[in-house]
């Protein structure tokens, strides 16, 4: 868990507290939630022009996005995303695969 700390005048303050009061919440939630409704847009933006560079893959940009998965499979068919692999983690990917003994998977029977 993280920490975000900064300075307001009193004025400030004392405008938070009161519309934090009347809305049955913290100053600090307020601010939270408010901070998150404001940049909604930017993280899913930011999500899937990172997922589109290839810096991160489809869990963090889900996570990144703030989307249920729901949405944000919608968001990913809207938008024509593809997850990029690189070859060396393909070729890795695939060595597994073709090496994987399948009796290891099959159900042991207790004859």
């Amino acid at each position: 868990m993280g920490q975000i700390n900064f300075r307001i005048s009193d004025d400030e303050k004392m405008i938070l507290q009161l519309i934090a009061q009347m809305r049955g919440l913290t100053m600090t939630e307020l601010v939270k939630h408010n901070v998150f409704d404001t940049i909604s847009q930017e993280r899913v933006d930011l999500a899937f022009k990172l997922l589109e560079e290839g810096k991160i893959g489809r869990k963090k940009a889900w996570k990144i996005s703030g989307l249920n998965g729901h949405e944000f499979l919608k968001e990913w068919t809207r938008r024509n995303a593809e997850e990029k692999i690189s070859d060396e983690l393909a070729e890795k990917t695939l060595n597994i695969a073709l090496n994987l003994n399948s009796k290891d998977f099959l159900k042991k029977s207790n004859n």
